[in-house]
């Protein structure tokens, strides 16, 4: 099995669509003998959590079309036509082995709009060693985003703001169902510095997934971070194009939640506590042996 040698770049969006498109590498065997493993269309509706509830609606947009290969050398460009405003697609945005053009939008009207369902999508590749070559990917008739809404659960939120970054810390959700229609299902869940956008953390599974422990100093005192919870319904189609590349339409839910690691004590304060409980012993000690 070829495994693609993907990218990932520093920016929030970029890494967590390069983390998927190496779980689709890892969810589903690319066929031999295969220079384009995927060829792909994603759709994604997303959600700020910003206290223990549930967020009621989301508040934003975006979709994608993409390429996954193995070797830089492969191909020098691409482009997808489909019945859509934005048709053709240029692809581009990632140097080597994974390309995609990548639009946001204002609601899912207009995300269904210039993504329509049940809607051909002609892909091309030019230049490198595959030359010219085109692809076709059938979405499905409908959206197969998850009927729950990604949240996390109990005190969580609330827990996370003011955390101490070197104790362990549980997160709960709420899961989701498969939804019909879909050939695999899976949760991913990615923590990002909020200053500079860089990866922290990340952890996968299945759809049933309810919980995961951020292991004790991976984050580090005083910082914001962001979390991002995916809840992953998609359509694969092995052997489908481009000599057996893969077709997979994507449907993401995402939650994101934002929170700050409480802050190292100053060396002067953690000079005065030491003296204050020095302090408080003495005195202890003092009062013990006037009782004795």
């Amino acid at each position: 099995m070829k495994i693609a040698q993907i990218h990932c770049h520093a920016s929030r969006v970029a890494v967590s669509r390069c983390l998927l498109a190496i779980a689709t590498v890892a969810a589903i065997a690319a066929p031999s003998k295969a220079d384009i493993t995927f060829y792909r269309v994603e759709k994604n509706v997303a959600y700020a959590q910003t206290s223990d509830a549930q967020p009621a609606a989301p508040n934003n947009f975006w979709g994608a079309v993409d390429v996954i290969f193995d070797n830089p050398l492969d191909l020098t460009a691409g482009f997808v036509t489909a019945p859509s405003p934005l048709s053709p697609m240029v692809l581009g945005g990632s140097p080597g082995f994974y390309i995609y053009y990548t639009p946001g939008f204002g609601s899912q009207a207009d995300l269904d709009t210039a993504l329509p369902n049940g809607a051909p999508y002609q892909y091309h590749v030019s230049g490198g060693i595959l030359g010219n070559q085109s692809a076709l990917l059938v979405t499905p008739g409908s959206n197969l985003f998850a009927t729950a809404t990604p949240a996390f659960t109990g005190n969580t939120y609330d827990q996370l703001q003011g955390t101490n970054s070197t104790a362990p810390q549980l997160l709960t959700f709420n899961g989701f169902a498969t939804t019909p229609g879909a050939t695999f299902s899976g949760t991913n869940l990615s923590i990002f510095r909020v200053s500079d956008g860089q990866f922290i953390y990340g952890t996968s599974g299945d759809n049933t997934l309810t919980s995961t422990v951020i292991p004790a100093n991976t984050l580090a005192p005083g910082t914001a971070y962001t979390i991002e919870m995916i809840y992953d319904n998609r359509v694969g189609t092995p052997q489908a194009g481009f000599n057996g590349a893969t077709t997979e339409v994507l449907f993401d839910s995402r939650t994101y939640l934002t929170f700050t690691t409480a802050p190292v004590p100053e060396p002067g304060s953690l000079v005065l506590f030491g003296l204050g409980a020095v302090s408080v012993l003495a005195t202890a000690a003092r009062r013990y042996r006037r009782v004795a």
